[in-house]
């Protein structure tokens, strides 16, 4: 039995650690992975604000453009 983990000695005690350092950076690049997802989610929503904002402006801007072509 190792004295480590108390697995058995029959068990490749380097391919345990293997396995669990692969998981453990499973889990990391999990999380970073949700992380940049989240914030690609929040600057596609900042950037459909900008457009809706942009569509505004452009429509105030047509119409005072009309207002100085009847003048």
């Amino acid at each position: 039995i190792c004295d480590d983990c108390n697995t058995p000695l029959i068990v490749n005690h380097a391919k345990i650690k293997e396995i669990l350092e692969e998981r453990g950076k499973t889990t990391e690049l999990e999380e970073r992975v949700k992380y940049l997802e989240a914030q690609l989610e929040a600057h596609q929503a900042m950037l459909q604000v900008a457009i809706a904002t942009n569509k505004e402006e452009m429509k105030r801007l047509e119409e005072f453009l009309k207002r100085l072509e009847t003048d």
